[in-house]
């Protein structure tokens, strides 16, 4: 009787591996294609859109030096900014 009630859980935790790893291997076969059909649609997901990250820092020359690492300029024509 011992050695059923093994058979029957070893053969479930087989069955449920099996299942998990086969739908792994669908959901990431398909995801690329859902990818680009939700783009293809103009559709983009919230996870997906970039937003700016909300800079506090209470010291003045911190905020300025925060200021320009986050927007830097296309080019390097502003001397004031490159000299800071």
């Amino acid at each position: 009787m011992r050695g059923l009630s093994e058979q029957i859980r070893t053969k479930r935790s087989q069955w449920e591996s099996t299942i998990v790893t086969e739908y792994r291997r669908w959901h990431f076969y398909h995801r690329p294609t859902w990818d680009i059909e939700r783009q293809a649609q103009g559709e983009v997901g919230e996870d997906e859109e970039y937003a700016d990250p909300a800079i506090e820092p209470s010291i003045p020359e911190r905020a300025r030096l925060a200021e320009i690492l986050c927007h830097q300029p296309g080019d390097w024509t502003d001397k004031e900014t490159f000299r800071h």
